[in-house]
């Protein structure tokens, strides 16, 4: 190789290494967004003792990782290539894995319902559960417990075989225990499992879509159906009905039916998949009670309140997100931070009709104090500390 064409590869070299920076003082490129959660680091000041102290050099080090010219072309590109190139998520370690006829999985999803850790003893969890549905009972408060499934548990077939050939217990143990204590101890529950895979054999549509997470709109849809019936049960009074009039199609899927096809990050995204849009309905003629209801639950609660929102009549719906976040229902808007020590559970608690706890599977532990992300816990210190009080 002669010595022209050697300088003329160091000096692309050194082009291709010094454009990131360059491309970050001189913005010759637009920024490229990507998706997902990540925490944003400030770029840090430089002082004598931070310096010396190596705390700007961490610092900075994070802050340029996140913010380095090209970072978001050169993710996508890599994203892109292990892909269309080798079927694989680079996000596979924190989650995302490509499964067979190239359905996107939860790893976490996988792990929980093939039950790679030993199955627990859940009996002091469902107690727990039963104590706080007599604590209700006793103010005259209804308790559903909501179980939600996953993709995984549904649909099964599609966890790559490489999973399976893990060591692993009887997928779903904890499942059907919990559910077995359910049942002993008489907790009022509605089964997410159950439900959908009865509608797995019956549809002629997918209940949860290929790129994402979630179940989709028809598959929240029975479920909800199925939730608003044990409540008129529980309740004693008439609630609304829904309904589906009409069950609509297409391949664009947009939200939760897309969420784990935006974290791929890729130039060209998988998302040439049927979308299924099914029309709800109120069909109920009659004068129909408007209960105020709680719900604390995860992710998987999303549809079910919008398909609340939009069919029931509900008086007050609100919605504690991982018992950290409160979002008022009639005002979608007022999402706010849920400090523990600031709620009043008088008015904003007991001050219910029913209380509806929503539990992924991948949620059952044998841990009590962590049901429902400890709302479970305080609920019941707060009821044992004010039994002599009487409902609103």
């Amino acid at each position: 190789m002669s010595t022209r064409i050697q300088y003329a590869l160091l000096a692309l070299i050194g082009l291709f290494l010094l454009f990131p920076l360059a491309n970050d003082y001189f913005r010759l490129t637009k920024p490229i967004s990507l998706q997902g959660v990540q925490v944003v680091s400030e770029r840090p000041s430089l002082t004598w003792d931070t310096w010396l102290s190596g705390k700007f050099q961490s610092k900075f080090d994070k802050w340029f990782g996140q913010n380095f010219g090209l970072r978001g072309f050169l993710i996508k590109t890599s994203n892109q290539i292990h892909y269309s190139v080798f079927r694989d998520s680079m996000l596979h370690g924190e989650g995302i894995i490509v499964g067979k006829d190239d359905q996107l999985l939860g790893k976490q999803y996988i792990e929980s319902y093939l039950q790679y850790a030993p199955p627990e003893d859940l009996t002091a969890s469902v107690r727990a559960l039963a104590n706080l549905q007599k604590l209700l009972k006793d103010r005259e408060i209804g308790f559903v417990l909501l179980i939600t499934s996953s993709k995984e548990s549904i649909y099964p077939e599609y966890i790559p075989d490489d999973f399976l050939a893990r060591k692993h217990f009887e997928p779903g143990a904890n499942y059907h225990n919990f559910v077995s204590l359910l049942n002993t101890h008489k907790i009022n529950y509605v089964n997410g499992r159950t439900i959908l895979e009865a509608q797995k054999r019956q549809q002629n549509y997918p209940i949860f879509p290929h790129g994402g997470y979630h179940w989709n709109n028809l598959g929240a849809y029975f479920v909800t159906k199925a939730l608003l019936k044990e409540l008129d049960q529980i309740l004693g009074k008439p609630l609304v009905d829904i309904e589906l009039s009409n069950i609509a199609t297409d391949y664009l899927p947009t939200g939760s039916d897309r969420d784990l096809v935006d974290l791929l990050n890729v130039w060209v995204p998988p998302d040439k998949y049927l979308a299924v849009h099914p029309q709800i309905v109120n069909l109920t003629g009659f004068e129909t009670y408007s209960p105020r209801l709680l719900i604390e639950g995860g992710s998987f609660c999303y549809q079910i309140l919008d398909i609340l929102k939009q069919t029931s009549k509900i008086q007050d719906l609100t919605y504690y997100n991982y018992y950290a976040y409160r979002l008022n229902y009639s005002d979608k808007q007022n999402v706010v931070p849920l400090p523990l020590g600031t709620i009043d559970w008088e008015q904003d608690v007991f001050n219910r009709d029913a209380i509806i706890l929503e539990l992924n599977e991948l949620y059952i532990t044998g841990n009590p104090d962590l049901l429902a992300s400890g709302f479970v816990k305080d609920a019941i210190i707060k009821l044992e500390a004010n039994g002599q009080s009487t409902k609103h």
